[in-house]
């Protein structure tokens, strides 16, 4: 696991909690736009809502994309790539999705059948999913800095050193919702008073409430509390990624 795994719990909440907005909110809106697109240019779209006057957002999403979460070194100070740089990733990406047989001596790892990097790079043609600040990275507090180079030092230590990502426990949030390598699908249900949201990744749920509720109090563990920002709510999760 690269040290950018230890990077998501530390990120700045205001922008953590926009970016996954954004990121659930991106392929809403292209769905929303392919069904309006196919459907008759006589007829008027209606969003659906849900028996209780909620935007009905249920179904099954995906945010799987070749567009990395923080601008590359290579692609300091350039936002917005052309179109011949978008084609060129995209073809690249696609050549390299093949299986190769493991060099000698290698016992080989997971087919590309597990995979779920993307295809295409956002529409957008933005560098990367964070663009504020604008140099595209998450600015990390140097607290944070010091304590995940010294986990990563001590990893073989004790597992109190690893990740909860690591251990299996969970990706929290906002982490759980941006992309990964694989297991990007997200299933969102919805009942009177409650959004609920299922992520593939580690076959987590996350309930919300609608009421307003306050959050939950700071004298809980912060593992405890992983769902409880931005919206607050209680939560279950279990299983293996």
């Amino acid at each position: 696991m690269s040290p950018k795994s230890f990077g998501p719990p530390f990120i700045s909440g205001s922008l953590a909690a926009i970016a996954a907005t954004i990121l659930l909110a991106a392929p809403a809106e292209a769905q929303i736009q392919k069904a309006v697109k196919t459907s008759s240019s006589t007829t008027a779209w209606t969003p659906m809502r849900t028996p209780d006057g909620q935007p009905d957002l249920q179904g099954v999403w995906t945010n799987a994309t070749l567009t990395p979460f923080e601008r590359p070194a290579e692609l300091a100070g350039k936002a917005t790539l052309t179109e011949q740089d978008v084609a060129a990733i995209e073809k690249t990406a696609s050549q390299n999705r093949v299986d190769r047989p493991p060099k000698p001596g290698d016992t080989g790892s997971y087919n590309q059948a597990w995979f779920d990097s993307g295809t295409t790079w956002l529409s957008t043609r933005q560098s990367s999913l964070v663009v504020d600040p604008p140099n595209g990275k998450v600015p990390v507090k140097p607290s944070a800095e010091a304590q995940r180079d010294y986990d990563l030092a001590h990893i073989a230590d004790s597992y109190e050193h690893q990740t909860t990502w690591e251990r299996c426990i969970t990706r929290g949030v906002p982490a759980g919702m941006f992309p990964a390598g694989y297991n990007n699908a997200y299933q969102i249900l919805q009942t009177r008073g409650y959004v609920v949201i299922l992520s593939e990744m580690i076959h987590e749920v996350r309930a919300i409430p609608l009421d307003g509720r306050p959050h939950l109090p700071q004298s809980i563990p912060p593992v405890e509390r992983r769902f409880d920002r931005p919206l607050g709510g209680q939560h279950t999760s279990g299983g293996y990624h």
